[in-house]
């Protein structure tokens, strides 16, 4: 045979044969993490007034292109009773008024930072969004997309839109207009069910597609528990007028 035509087969060959291994590589380091963190959730927290919730830690790729596999821990929270008996104690007491203070910069933040309506004095502030009531009230996945960076949700939009034609059939233009919905965090359309509905398709479809569904895990966890959100909030306010 000749070297033009081998040399190909052999490092396809050897790049399936590369893959096969990396990826047996980490259904076994997935496996054996599995193993770990349910025998830690089985067993109450070593740490008194606590109790063990499982987390998961994303990593993105380095200058290489190696990227670390995602890691899931049990960890320790306190509990209510916990929380209590921490406001007699004055270094705890700060702590935790430390902790509200940045939540309630976090959401400054959003509101100087929004692109349609920033604000940039004292009066256009909304004080009445950075009430404990107010945040306390913000789903979760909402707040959790607050610190999802721009430079993120830039990278989302471009790897969305290179995926998408060749997965649905449909043009460049189609995608990009689900993709700015996707980065304006879908309030757009969050009173409409079905665009959500059909939306909340496109991203399941994009996650099982996309080679860098860990790096934007972030991302997709937000967006689905966004529409998720949206969707349940339109039922209970229907609810509420019948």
């Amino acid at each position: 045979m000749p070297p033009d035509v081998a040399t190909p087969v052999v490092d396809a060959a050897k790049a399936a044969a590369d893959k096969a291994a990396a990826d047996a590589t980490l259904a076994a380091f997935n496996a054996e993490m599995s193993a770990s963190l349910k025998a830690a959730m089985e067993k109450p927290s070593p740490i008194v007034g606590t109790i063990l919730q499982p987390n998961k830690f994303h990593f993105k790729k380095d200058e290489l292109g190696v990227k670390r596999p995602t890691v899931e821990l049990a960890l320790p929270v306190p509990t209510v009773e916990t929380v209590t008996s921490m406001l007699a104690d004055e270094k705890q007491r700060n702590y935790l008024l430390s902790v509200l203070a940045d939540q309630v910069y976090l959401q400054a933040r959003q509101q100087i930072g929004n692109e349609q309506n920033p604000v940039n004095k004292q009066d256009e502030l909304d004080l009445s969004k950075l009430t404990m009531e107010f945040i306390a009230s913000i789903p979760p996945s909402e707040r959790r997309g607050g610190g999802i960076s721009k430079e993120t949700w830039t990278d989302f939009f471009k790897d969305y839109t290179e995926v998408m034609p060749s997965v649905t059939g449909k043009n460049k233009e189609q995608v990009e207009n689900a993709g700015k919905l996707f980065v304006a965090r879908l309030q757009p359309v969050k009173t409409q069910k079905k665009i959500l509905a059909f939306l909340q398709s496109q991203l399941a479809l994009w996650f099982t597609n996309t080679q860098a569904g860990e790096d934007f895990a972030e991302v997709y966890e937000f967006l689905t528990g966004k529409i998720e959100d949206f969707l349940k909030r339109d039922e209970a306010e229907l609810l509420q007028n019948l």
